[in-house]
């Protein structure tokens, strides 16, 4: 899991996105101060990981000289990635010694991590600390890594990513070989039930956004029984629809597909269940009006109205 980060990390830096390179080194520390300290707060744990795991290979144990401590670099995670600043909030900085006048990063190809560069002229002093990028990326993406080969077993948490390589239509046909599948028959099985998803559910989304999948898609397309013969007659009454559910289901899907389509406002789309409903539910254009009616104001309900024409031309009514 590191690995795959710390392989984008290096490819960033290679094309010279030094900035995404150091936003994704600066989560690592988050990553295996959770494996190492779970019960940690995330600054407790950041930190602490940091001190103990980083710090040595820095090298930054001269008295009285700035340097990269665990609490430094958390601070600066917080102002690049909260608030976009590549830059150190030294009102939460505890230590002293690393209160500098200027902080800056260095973006050069300098083989040196860290330079700090003190003037003191006639009572007055200026203390300024330069850090290198891609030798700060490059020392903390190898502690990280040196960490994980060696504590495998505490990154329990999880990860689910498809590969590059991966393409819905190599599961046609193989419900177990596809992981939403799996995860669905899983369920299945927990809830007490007997019917199964043989085919993937993924077959035919290469160009689908959403996919709704109803009663009726899954039963006329996957569903598969692996009930006794002696219960056959029990589990087809049990699971067989009904045509008026069949209808039902059906005109669910087209309407949530054109939903979908037609409906792209967040104030419509929080209300998408009760609008839904409310089609569903009512059997004239009339009745629809009404329901609608009950949900939003007048001026939202001619908007949803006449939208939804061309789905409900076909009832009776006005």
């Amino acid at each position: 899991m590191i690995s795959v980060y710390v392989n984008d990390i290096k490819k960033t830096i290679e094309n010279e996105c030094f900035f995404t390179a150091l936003s994704l080194t600066l989560s690592l520390p988050d990553m295996c101060g959770l494996a190492e300290y779970p019960d940690k707060g995330v600054a407790e744990r950041y930190i602490s990981w940091f001190n103990k795991y980083v710090s040595p290979a820095l090298g930054d144990d001269k008295p009285g000289i700035p340097y990269m401590s665990g609490e430094m670099v958390y601070n600066l995670r917080n102002t690049f990635l909260h608030q976009g600043s590549p830059s150190i909030n030294f009102d939460k900085v505890k230590e002293d010694v690393n209160h500098v006048d200027r902080f800056a990063l260095d973006l050069s190809s300098i083989p040196i991590y860290s330079t700090v560069i003190k003037m003191e002229y006639r009572g007055q002093s200026v203390t300024s600390m330069l850090i290198n990028v891609v030798c700060l990326c490059d020392i903390i993406c190898k502690s990280a890594l040196k960490y994980y080969e060696a504590n495998r077993t505490k990154f329990s948490f999880a990860i689910d990513v498809l590969p590059k390589d991966y393409e819905p239509k190599k599961f046609e046909g193989d419900g177990q070989a596809d992981p939403v599948t799996q995860l669905f028959n899983k369920k299945l099985e927990e809830s007490g039930q007997t019917v199964r998803i043989k085919s993937s559910i993924l077959k035919g989304m290469e160009s689908s956004v959403t996919k709704e999948l109803t009663n009726k898609i899954l039963e006329e397309n996957y569903a598969s029984t692996s009930e006794p013969k002696g219960r056959e007659e029990s589990a087809n009454k049990d699971t067989q629809l009904s045509a008026d559910t069949q209808k039902k289901d059906k005109q669910e899907h087209r309407i949530r597909c054109f939903f979908g389509k037609e409906f792209k406002d967040s104030k419509y789309m929080s209300l998408k269940e009760e609008i839904i409903a409310a089609v569903l539910e009512s059997d004239t254009k009339m009745g629809l009006n009404n329901k609608l009616m009950k949900i939003m104001p007048g001026n939202d309900v001619k908007i949803v109205y006449a939208r939804l024409k061309p789905f409900i031309k076909d009832r009776p009514g006005k």
